[in-house]
């Protein structure tokens, strides 16, 4: 597969329609979202990439994993003395019947990582994809839920998956450790078996379990952790602490609990909540929660850095741009006569008269020339469309010439 192919949630669920998995799916229910695409991630991921990344970025613990429900057992992995994986010894954990959990494949692998970006550019969430080699009749983990929707993307080979009624709702990382919410599943789950190219849609707080057959599985997971509504009222408060000092006083010295100290922080508090009720404000903290996202992207790895970088002195009118749409990008107000296009950590400022070219940059989905950047002068277009690959927004497609 091609870099340049865009991989985004369009072509993650083709044919069927995102809108659709919004609108009727999504923290609703589990649901087997496409199948009979046997092909569809041949060239994204397979086992020798897993073995390629095992090998050569050399992943370190926690974030690689042993574990296997029917040996009732999570080994450590193995290191050789000079902290390299030691792949004979586990190569003969996985013929024991242990599976190999991987995180963070995003970390290692630039397709995965495209399509992580571009999901998370379109949800506006956090994604962390996570890969799964089960070897045949085995199973990685008991019956559990997890704290964060989850897209199942089958790889490779075939998994069977059994689902259980909703267990919690709405659960947190904090309200599983112990697992006090977690009861044992008693009625008979709903089965689906997965085969390559399938994906599968669990929201957080459904118990599920999962086991191969007669053959082995990969499989990947993109754990989909959006902003919650709590998420929402810390942002507020963040932007407000800049703003106002009486956010960051420190409170009574000493235990909070004495008599003393309780009733100087109930006037405290109380003030604080008058403040917070009259200032707060869910403008401010959107900005702050998009701001996070923002700085998450990133641009490298597609394999244009180095040569868009050697090129922008030869960029001219007749040059073709291509938006990184796995980037998440903003137009922001600078002051009353300037704007900027913000993006990881870089913004590009302009006067207002850049808005309309700004905007046709966003909304691009297609490579554009420079000279076709809307109501700019050609010295403003070349200048906007050299900032935008110098940071990193833009990548350089080809010159036309004659």
């Amino acid at each position: 597969m091609e870099y340049s192919k865009l991989l985004d949630l369009d072509w993650l669920f083709r044919p069927q329609s995102k809108q659709d998995f919004f609108d009727h799916i999504w923290q609703k229910k589990p649901k087997l979202i496409v199948s009979g695409r046997s092909n569809h991630f041949s060239q994204l991921f397979d086992k020798q990439s897993l073995e390629r990344i095992i090998e050569f970025s050399q992943p370190q613990p926690p974030s690689i994993r042993l574990k296997s429900v029917i040996l009732d057992e999570e080994v450590e992995i193995p290191l050789l003395p000079n902290g390299r994986i030691n792949i004979e010894q586990l190569r003969k954990y996985y013929m024991k019947g242990h599976s190999l959990i991987l995180n963070s494949v995003e970390d290692y692998d630039p397709l995965v990582a495209q399509l992580a970006r571009s999901l998370e550019t379109e949800m506006g969430a956090r994604v962390q994809v996570n890969s799964y080699l089960t070897p045949q009749n085995e199973q990685g983990f008991k019956p559990h839920y997890d704290t964060h929707d989850v897209i199942v993307a089958q790889i490779d080979g075939h998994k069977l998956w059994k689902i259980y009624p909703e267990d919690s709702v709405c659960p947190l990382n904090e309200m599983v450790d112990g697992a006090p919410q977690f009861r044992q599943a008693t009625t008979e789950p709903e089965l689906i078996k997965l085969s390559p190219g399938d994906i599968l849609y669990l929201p957080r707080g459904w118990v599920h379990e999962a086991e191969t057959e007669d053959n082995a599985s990969l499989h990947l997971t993109f754990g989909i952790h959006p902003p919650l509504a709590k998420d929402l009222l810390y942002a507020a408060l963040e932007a407000m602490v800049v703003k106002y000092p009486q956010l960051r006083e420190a409170l009574p010295i000493g235990p909070l609990g004495v008599h003393d100290n309780r009733q100087k922080l109930e006037k405290c508090f109380t003030q604080l909540i008058s403040l917070y009720a009259e200032h707060a404000n869910v403008h401010d903290a959107a900005q702050v929660i998009d701001d996070q996202l923002l700085r998450r992207s990133r641009s490298a790895g597609d394999g244009h850095l180095f040569g868009d970088i050697e090129a922008l002195s030869t960029i001219s009118p007749e040059t073709q741009l291509q938006r990184r749409r796995y980037i998440r990008a903003q137009l922001v107000r600078v002051d009353h006569e300037t704007i900027g296009l913000k993006f990881l950590n870089e913004l590009i400022k302009g006067p207002n008269s850049f808005q309309v070219a700004i905007d046709y940059v966003l909304g691009s989905s297609q490579p554009f020339y420079v000279k076709d950047l809307p109501q700019l002068e050609a010295s403003h277009q070349l200048v906007l469309a050299s900032s935008m690959v110098s940071c990193g927004l833009c990548s350089l497609t080809h010159t036309r010439l004659g």
